[in-house]
C-alpha cells in the first residue's frame, strides 16, 4: 500500500485506487545526484522511450517527446480533459494533462512495473482524447 503526505498535514492518506503520476518530485541538485548515481533517471528516460513509442503511431499525436524523467505526448488538439482523465484513471494511473499535452514526471524511484503502467495509461488517454474530439466534431 502506497501513501501521500496530505499537504499541511500529519496525516497519511492511503492511495490505493490510482497510481499518481504527475509532477511529485522535487529536490535539491545534491538529492538528484544521489537518484541518479543509481542510473534511476537513464532508467526511466528509456522507459518513457520505450513505452511511449506506440503513441508516435496514433491518429492525431504531433510529438512524443522524453527527456530525462519527463515524458510528453503532445496532441494536435486540444486534450479532451474528460475523455483523457477517464482512460487514464480506468488504467489506474492519475494524470494532469493541460492544453495540447499529455506528460508525466515520475518520481525517481519509480519502478519499471508502474513506468510501463504510466506510459499505457499516457497512450490510452491520448487516443481517447482524440477519439472523443473527432466525435464532438472538435478534432482535424
Amino acid at each position: 500500500r502506497s501513501v501521500l503526505r496530505a499537504p499541511a498535514s500529519t496525516t497519511w492518506m492511503p492511495v490505493d485506487v490510482a497510481l499518481f503520476a504527475g509532477e511529485v518530485y522535487v529536490a535539491d541538485a545534491q538529492g538528484v545526484a544521489v537518484f541518479d548515481s543509481k542510473g534511476n533517471v537513464a532508467r526511466i528516460e528509456s522507459g518513457l522511450e520505450a513505452g511511449l513509442e506506440p503513441a508516435r503511431e496514433l491518429e492525431g499525436v504531433a510529438d512524443v517527446r522524453v527527456l530525462g524523467g519527463i515524458g510528453v505526448v503532445q496532441l494536435d488538439e486540444p486534450v479532451d480533459m474528460e475523455a483523457a482523465t477517464d482512460a487514464a484513471v480506468s488504467s489506474g494511473v492519475w494524470l494532469r494533462p493541460f492544453r495540447d499535452l499529455i506528460y508525466t514526471m515520475p518520481p525517481y524511484v519509480t519502478g519499471d512495473e508502474d513506468l510501463a503502467l504510466i506510459t499505457q495509461a499516457m497512450t490510452a488517454a491520448a487516443a481517447a482524447s482524440v477519439s472523443a474530439s473527432r466525435k464532438a466534431g472538435t478534432g482535424s
